[in-house]
């Protein structure tokens, strides 16, 4: 009665950290390399003071969290996990300390880690049941060996508390992988939702929503410049080839743009024909690079006509370009409205003054707009 009253404390236990760890993942990212062997460290002390006396060659399940962790991270972090236990041991002077730590947590550490698979790091894989239970065979196993071969008092009466000790850890593990899995599913599902309600559904490209939200956050902390672009013709484009076609061009042009601007800077649909960017880098010289390369190879596209598939060329229809317009924040924390407004502004310039270029805005003198 009393060992079966341990193994529900532990089960709990370790269901407990599990849910508790799976609802503070996305406080997690980005800081696995602390928190995973801190939580996976408190995990295996927690288990280390209810022990399972005479159920096998180790004392408690202390491995769990360590094993568990070998197939979510790899080696290293479940190493790392061993270190707050190991310590624990060595501070509260735990009898057999060096051992428990090696047959108890280094040995499982390093077996589980022959099982891990690198697509399970990044959560979007869930982690195979099959290897939560050939991780416990193997633990369990090297234990047991060691227990046997080595002159530690122990004898073939272990085999049977080894077993016991295999189908506890496997259960567990089980169960386990099971709520991490279910997890990682609700996780993907919302990660899935999270992204499509961010993302224009027909450029594939961050919608406007997700854009405001971003530009704000750079805009507190930093100088940001804003570059509003149009594609020239859209309409005349649209009667000519149909609407198919312009959807296409559509995603064509937002490709491009998205291809070329550097990895810092974010690009968004604006609407209609009109696409936002927003660039880290405020200096007008490296704007107007990038802006003349931006219209450089939007020019380069030529539609295809619909019925055969010939390139059009400039007797058959209209060129495609964009034009541009520039406007750069004079400080951190300026109006975001402000800023958009004034690309918008020099857009219009750049329209007016022949297209297919790009113009800064500028509020002491004419806006100044360069040809492509």
């Amino acid at each position: 009665m009393a060992e079966t009253l341990l193994f529900l404390i532990n089960a709990s236990t370790l269901l407990s950290l599990s849910y508790l760890a799976g609802k503070c993942r996305s406080f997690v990212e980005g800081r696995e390399w602390v928190l995973v062997p801190l939580l996976s460290g408190l995990a295996a002390i927690l288990l280390m003071l209810q022990p399972l006396p005479g159920i096998g060659p180790v004392p408690d399940l202390r491995f769990l969290p360590v094993v568990l962790t070998a197939l979510r991270y790899g080696p290293s972090l479940s190493l790392l996990s061993t270190l707050l236990p190991f310590s624990f041991s060595l501070l509260v002077q735990e009898t057999g300390w060096a051992w428990h730590s090696f047959d108890g947590l280094l040995l499982p550490s390093v077996l589980a880690s022959l099982l891990h698979r690198r697509a399970c790091r990044d959560g979007c894989t869930g982690i195979p049941v099959r290897a939560g239970w050939r991780a416990a065979a193997l633990s369990t196993g090297a234990a047991l060996l060691l227990q046997l071969i080595l002159p530690r008092g122990g004898g073939l009466e272990e085999a049977g508390a080894a077993l016991l000790l295999f189908a506890v850890s496997a259960v567990s593990l089980t169960v386990l992988i099971l709520l991490h899995n279910e997890e990682n599913r609700s996780w993907v599902e919302q990660r899935r939702l999270e992204m499509k309600a961010n993302q224009d559904t027909l450029t594939g490209l961050p919608n406007l929503r997700s854009f405001l939200d971003i530009a704000t956050r750079s805009l507190a902390k930093e100088r940001i410049a804003i570059l509003m672009v149009d594609i020239d013709n859209f309409k005349q484009f649209n009667d000519r080839w149909g609407h198919v076609q312009g959807d296409q061009l559509l995603r064509q042009v937002g490709r491009r743009l998205q291809a070329l601007i550097p990895e810092q800077d974010y690009i968004a649909r604006y609407g209609g024909e009109e696409f936002i960017l927003l660039s880290h880098g405020p200096e007008p010289g490296r704007l107007g690079c990038l802006a003349e390369e931006l219209c450089a190879e939007v020019v380069r596209l030529s539609p295809s006509q619909p019925a055969t598939g010939a390139p059009m060329d400039a007797n058959t229809g209209p060129d495609v370009s964009i034009s541009i317009g520039i406007s750069i924040a004079e400080q951190p924390g300026a109006s975001l409205l402000a800023l958009i407004e004034q690309a918008d502004e020099a857009l219009y310039a750049s329209k007016h003054s022949g297209k297919n270029r790009h113009t800064f805005h500028t509020k002491t003198a004419p806006a100044q707009t360069y040809s492509a």
